[in-house]
């Protein structure tokens, strides 16, 4: 009688590599994976230090994480709990020093206590956020102006605009500098006008799987309650469902004014997201 394979946990530092042995599982379940895939797509386009891991049955993935810049915490897709403890056995020899997780609910938890108890080191959950996803984009009524794409002379305005998204929201690796740079190279990122000034901005990220992300919403204190993000986070979610892509977003759950935002345009939550800090 023939019996369950057994697990086994894979490694790289090679991008392309971990894309190409696992981007099949990761697009299975792409609105919960699609950091992954474009954190992943972005590495081989541009390399940068990162770690990947993964855990096969057999010759088939059940389990992805990635940490990448090294500094950062590690992303971690849905798996079931012996691939997890599987998966955090060897991340905890071959990464001792990895200082947090991002991943669904019962993943992030799951990962926590076995990394607590493989490591012996404290774990903390810091951050809750829901995820969102959207069908159809029902736009706010009587909001003045329009959307239009950013482009480089605007580049002051974003870099002080996402300087302060982030200090709003949290910790980065990256520096505002960098992600604006990033955005205006792809030609995904947009700004809200009224009356030829700009009042909001938002992201969306190029298609992973079949799924792009809207990020990086933000308006100045002076502009907000005018549903000017409500406007542009609606635009710009119309354009990526208009592309042939799944429409998502992460909205962090201390803060109640965004996730009522994004129920009112048509966003329907579908999972929960957990960020542990480890030490």
């Amino acid at each position: 009688m023939g019996g369950v394979d057994p697990l086994t946990v894979r490694s790289t530092s090679d991008p392309g590599l971990a894309l190409a042995e696992a981007e099949a599982f990761l697009a299975g379940a792409a609105e919960y994976n699609n950091i992954i895939l474009s954190v992943l797509a972005e590495r081989v386009a541009r390399y940068r230090d990162g770690r990947y891991w993964w855990v096969c049955r057999g010759s088939a993935p059940v389990a992805f994480a990635l940490q990448s810049p090294g500094r950062f915490r590690a992303v971690v897709a849905p798996a079931p709990a012996e691939a997890v403890a599987a998966l955090v056995e060897v991340i905890a020899a071959e990464a001792p020093g990895l200082p947090g997780i991002m991943a669904d609910a019962a993943t992030a938890t799951l990962f926590a206590g076995c990394w607590a108890d493989t490591t012996n080191g404290p774990v903390r959950p810091v951050e809750a956020q829901r995820l969102y996803q959207v069908r159809s984009v029902r736009h706010p009524e009587g909001v003045g102006g329009g959307l239009r794409l950013a482009e480089d002379e605007d580049r002051p305005l974003l870099v002080r605009w996402t300087a302060a998204f982030l200090a709003d929201t949290g910790s980065n690796p990256f520096e505002p500098e960098e992600i604006v740079g990033a955005r205006l190279a792809s030609r995904r990122l947009w700004l809200w006008e009224v009356d030829g000034e700009p009042v909001s901005m938002a992201a969306a990220s190029i298609p992973a799987g079949g799924v792009a992300r809207v990020a990086l919403v933000y308006t100045p204190p002076e502009d907000r309650r005018r549903a000017y993000a409500a406007a542009c986070v609606a635009a710009v979610s119309e354009r990526v469902l208009a592309e042939g892509s799944g429409c998502i977003l992460h909205a962090q759950l201390h803060n109640p004014t965004p996730k009522a935002l994004y129920r009112r345009l048509g966003y329907e939550p579908i999972g929960e997201v957990l960020v542990y800090r480890f030490g």
